[in-house]
């Protein structure tokens, strides 16, 4: 099975992942847990306290969440119904995936706690670091873009392994993926002016991890 990240809205969240459940397994208690994680992960949508991804499978079709907040990186695959948030519910709920490659594109907000950013590298890292450790048959890592003007957080993401982006055939290689999101198909230039209008102004820097 492939895995891939598609950046969403909370109101593709709520038609695609929350309704088709909603009322189906009032008398499953996990089930309902699943619900109950869904509609947390729609509230912090809608309030902007979260950035949604879609997790699609080869067929482009949602098969879970994984959300982005100031506090932790969590995933909700359908398919095993665990939710996973890294430093509460621990490592072994993932044990059981299959081969599973994960391209990530994780868009990291603006650091205004401190020690935030550091937590954050930290818990990506362990995170790809525990499914490597599975023997699953695993590609990947991949990319990420994080908006800052903060030269210290650029020199943790250093320390902890991630490269600037700015050789020029790493920039080629991600402006030849295609990115498929809620705005269509776009390059990787006017990506990145919707987030940097979403954010604010402010430096951008580029970064590339490969565990």
């Amino acid at each position: 099975m492939e895995v891939f990240l598609y950046r969403t809205t909370p109101q593709e969240v709520e038609e695609k992942l929350f309704l088709p459940y909603k009322g189906k397994y009032e008398n499953d208690d996990e089930e309902r847990i699943y619900i109950a994680f869904l509609e947390h992960a729609l509230k912090d949508a809608l309030e902007g306290l979260t950035a949604p991804y879609f997790i699609l499978n080869e067929n482009d079709e949602p098969i879970g969440l994984l959300t982005l907040s100031n506090a932790s990186i969590k995933i909700e695959l359908m398919e095993y119904g665990d939710a996973a948030e890294w430093g509460l519910y621990g490592e072994d709920v993932l044990t059981d995936l299959p081969a599973i490659r994960l391209d990530l594109f994780l868009i990291l907000p603006p650091y205004r706690n401190k020690g935030y950013g550091r937590r954050a590298v930290r818990k990506l890292l362990a995170f790809l670091a525990f499914i490597k450790r599975q023997n699953k048959d695993i590609s990947a890592y991949k990319y990420l873009i994080t908006f800052s003007t903060n030269r210290r957080f650029s020199k943790l993401l250093m320390e902890e392994g991630f490269k600037p982006l700015i050789d020029g055939s790493i920039r080629e290689e991600i402006e030849g993926r295609n990115f498929e999101n809620y705005y269509g198909s776009l390059s990787l230039e006017e990506e990145l002016e919707i987030i940097k209008n979403n954010l604010g102004d402010g430096i951008w820097f580029y970064f590339v991890l490969e565990v």
